[in-house]
């Protein structure tokens, strides 16, 4: 990193490259108090409020105490969840993260090192098929989907929930991120609740900015139909 832009980013982001990926027009990589960042055109993806919403959310649901040991993440980003999990929990766990713009991993190599961590498995594919088609389980669902600051609707349907729900051991965790600042958002996400409430054992919903967040928790000895 330049020191000068280093230095200049405490008083101004400093913009390092922006391009366009296949399914976002914008992404864009700066400096921001000292440290990169990823910026869709209206979102951050990685690294600076993002960043923080899941640092907040994992410590209100005590990450550190649950024996987390295969994770799937869909939605990479730059990488924030794998950075937290490993590094600021040092949760000895593999992660399996889908992510279906090359451009946005390519970023992640260049300028957050993402390689570096030896238990992340980075697929790129779209997250429909991927768990359509996965007979893995899981002890912790993270969904965090974007297109720029919007969840692509074929990801809040009911259909989609019950497929998560079929990747979750006993006792495993779904967090699932959603912005609600925007117009109409609070309908859907109560419609998506809604939804969530028919097919997982037990739902709470974290307010952390202008984000809101389904944690849904599986017992496997509850039978939901589910709602699709």
């Amino acid at each position: 990193m330049n020191l000068f832009k280093f230095i200049f980013s405490f008083l101004y982001p400093v913009t390092v490259e922006e391009i366009s990926g296949k399914y976002n027009p914008v992404l864009e990589v700066r400096i921001e108090n000292g440290k990169y960042v990823l910026n869709a055109a209206l979102a951050n993806y990685s690294f600076g409020k993002l960043h923080q919403i899941f640092l907040n959310a994992f410590k209100q649901i005590k990450i550190g105490e649950k024996e987390i040991k295969n994770v799937l993440l869909l939605g990479f980003g730059g990488g924030s969840v794998p950075v937290l999990l490993f590094e600021k929990f040092k949760m000895n766990c593999k992660i399996t993260a889908v992510e279906i713009d090359q451009k946005v991993i390519d970023l992640g190599k260049k300028y957050f090192n993402i390689q570096r961590f030896e238990n992340l498995e980075l697929i790129c594919d779209d997250a429909l098929e991927y768990v359509k088609n996965c007979n893995l389980k899981f002890d912790l669902v993270v969904v965090d989907i974007f297109i720029d600051n919007k969840v692509p609707s074929q990801f809040e349907s009911g259909e989609f929930l019950a497929s998560l729900k079929s990747l979750m051991k006993n006792k495993s965790i779904l967090l699932f991120n959603k912005i609600v600042e925007l117009e109409n958002e609070a309908e859907s996400f109560a419609k998506l609740v809604e939804k969530a409430e028919n097919i997982f054992s037990e739902i709470q919903v974290l307010n952390i900015y202008e984000n809101k967040l389904i944690v849904a928790n599986e017992n496997t000895g509850t039978n939901k139909a589910g709602m699709l």
